[in-house]
């Protein structure tokens, strides 16, 4: 299979990935491009990086947070990671057998002098899943969700082949695209606002997210780039494990 060039059936695993979400429009991805030649990064042949270099960091008066990438060696002893599967089985729009994970936090991220007026609460969280269609396509889908008014005053809009990045360890990272642009929307419910975001991943990209822990994200905001810590450092290598 050839995966630098987008066939029929991926744009239809897409839409209906989107239709499952409680969306009703056709989406387009980017074409893949090849992964640089030592495979710590894989670009698209629309890679948003060159236009998004000359965007401002966003400073919302929010502190630094310090990272390490420092893991502990032997890693101590931990529970063992449960699967939490909401879907497999056949798709009803597509035809191809489905798996799809539950959301799990990615990361949160409030400032301290904010903490005060959202008790229990984070100003900005996001939490993701990975959907998997026979042939080895595979979905991550961020959902991103403010506690606050005016995202779109301070954030913007995901535009089309807006860019998120993993940095992972050893100084690797994954680049990814959303297909779609996409708006804040109103959860009258949960009374906040938050916004979806879906990825296509090349094979060498579900590669290395399950061969590397996180270290931090940058997410390329339609105003400017901000960057937030991952504590959960091994949350894809067990979300893309459930997968198999």
């Amino acid at each position: 299979m050839d995966w630098f060039l987008i066939s029929r059936r991926a744009l239809m695993l897409l839409a209906a990935l989107w239709y499952t979400q409680a969306f009703s429009h056709t989406h387009t991805f980017s074409l893949w491009d090849q992964a640089n030649r030592n495979g710590e990064a894989i670009y698209s042949t629309l890679d948003t990086f060159p236009f998004f270099k000359n965007k401002p960091k966003l400073d919302l008066g929010l502190e630094e947070y310090g990272h390490s990438s420092f893991i502990p060696d032997p890693i101590p002893d931990i529970p063992a990671y449960e699967c939490h599967v909401i879907f497999e089985g056949r798709d009803n729009a597509t035809g191809d057998r489905k798996k799809e994970l539950a959301y799990e936090p990615l990361f949160s991220y409030t400032p301290s002098h904010i903490k005060p007026y959202l008790p229990g609460e984070d100003l900005l969280e996001a939490q993701s899943k990975f959907v998997r269609f026979s042939g080895g396509y595979t979905f991550l889908v961020v959902n991103f969700r403010w506690n606050a008014q005016s995202p779109d005053n301070i954030y913007g809009r995901l535009k089309t082949n807006g860019a998120i990045r993993f940095l992972l360890t050893d100084q690797k990272t994954v680049t990814l695209f959303n297909s779609e642009e996409q708006m804040w929307t109103y959860n009258a419910e949960e009374e906040l606002y938050e916004m979806s975001a879906f990825y296509m991943l090349h094979p060498r990209q579900v590669k290395l997210l399950k061969s590397n822990p996180l270290v931090r994200t940058m997410v390329y905001w339609e105003r400017g780039f901000e960057e937030y810590p991952i504590y959960s450092i091994t949350l894809f290598q067990n979300q893309l494990r459930c997968l198999e």
